[in-house]
């Protein structure tokens, strides 16, 4: 998952920019994956675009002319935007929305995520109260339909 910089995430060698055209994309660029907020009401800035042909995209962001090739480009869909405790939720999955859901449930010390059967866990770096409590394993072993309960490391 990487670490975080003044609105800079980084994953791994790979980074993605969200930005939206006519369809709305994600698109690897440089060395980092950019949070861009531009309102209280939107959380991402977009930016205006178009596919050129089937191997590249023309974009405009902030009034610069970028074209990328269409391999660093993948589909937005508003469910990468959601918060999900199952990734395999998300309705076009690939690095950047999955890096993105992980990193809103580490903002919201929402360490366990799961991908189907799997699950992630991430290190909070600091304890997190009542996370591993007698409160907290007891509400797994007497939960009816665990499934129903968050992704937990008692589940």
């Amino acid at each position: 998952f990487g670490f975080c910089i003044s609105g800079f995430h980084r994953c791994n060698s790979r980074f993605f920019r969200l930005i939206s055209s006519r369809y709305g994309i994600w698109y690897m660029e440089g060395r980092y994956y950019y949070r861009l907020d531009s309102s209280e009401d939107a959380e991402w800035d977009l930016a205006d675009g178009y596919r050129i042909d089937e191997k590249s995209y023309s974009l405009e962001i902030y009034g610069e002319k970028r074209e990328l090739k269409a391999e660093n480009v993948h589909p937005f869909e508003e469910s990468d935007l959601q918060d999900f405790d199952d990734v395999v939720k998300l309705g076009n999955l690939h690095e950047a929305p999955l890096l993105r859901l992980l990193h809103r449930r580490y903002e919201h010390q929402s360490i366990y995520t799961y991908a189907g059967d799997v699950l992630i866990s991430l290190n909070p770096f600091k304890t997190v109260p009542g996370l591993y409590s007698t409160v907290q394993l007891q509400s797994y072993e007497s939960a009816e339909d665990i499934e129903e309960r968050p992704p937990h490391l008692f589940a």
